[in-house]
């Protein structure tokens, strides 16, 4: 594994649930999934890479789209490359990277990522790059995990809900409140998300 990850208790508990064929299951059901917390620096990047890592690992063929625009982490926990990245494909220019340039391998078998590019406030490009590459993975069969910003900081996550199958809200103890919570599943419900 490359990049930064944290214990090694958490990779192989991540290891250990997706091992289970039935949570495998749960997930190749649906073919795109925003993962999504309420408030920065509860784990949803960390969250995303392990996830990845674990599906990758029982051979489910898996790309994570860095949706993160405002602060994108994803790449450097599964050690990849910044370039061509989404905001290299929000680029009006003949010379843009296709969708395939984009999606770049990890040191993982049946791992890809799609970089978001330096981080910005100027998102709405990247927005239809990272929709963009969602749907053409998930329509060749494969599973899309999306970073996101988190929900009560930023609209993007809401701009993307359209495009994904299924919200993961990530919490985390001690740090997530019941309120936060609560607050965060109103908004999903009230963008028909719940």
């Amino acid at each position: 594994m490359t990049g930064s990850l944290g214990h090694a208790d958490a990779k192989a508990k991540f290891r250990h649930m997706f091992s289970n064929s039935r949570a495998v299951n749960i997930l190749a059901a649906a073919r795109i999934f925003l993962f999504a917390s309420a408030l920065p620096s509860e784990g949803k990047s960390t969250s995303v890479a392990l996830t990845a890592l674990a599906l990758a690992e029982v051979g489910v063929e898996t790309l994570v789209v860095n949706g993160d625009f405002r602060r994108p982490k994803v790449e450097q926990y599964l050690g990849t490359a910044h370039s061509p990245n989404l905001a290299d494909r929000a680029e009006l220019s003949v010379d843009r990277p296709s969708l395939d340039e984009i999606v770049q391998p990890t040191d993982v078998d049946h791992l890809w990522i799609a970089p978001s590019g330096p981080a910005t406030h100027e998102v709405s490009g990247r927005l239809a790059a990272a929709k963009e590459v969602a749907a053409e993975a998930a329509a060749r069969g494969g599973t899309v995990l999306i970073d996101s910003s988190p929900l009560r900081v930023s609209n993007e996550p809401i701009d993307l809900l359209a495009s994904v199958d299924e919200v993961i809200l990530i919490v985390r103890a001690g740090r997530t409140t019941v309120k936060s919570i609560e607050d965060t599943m109103d908004l999903l419900e009230m963008h028909q998300i719940g």
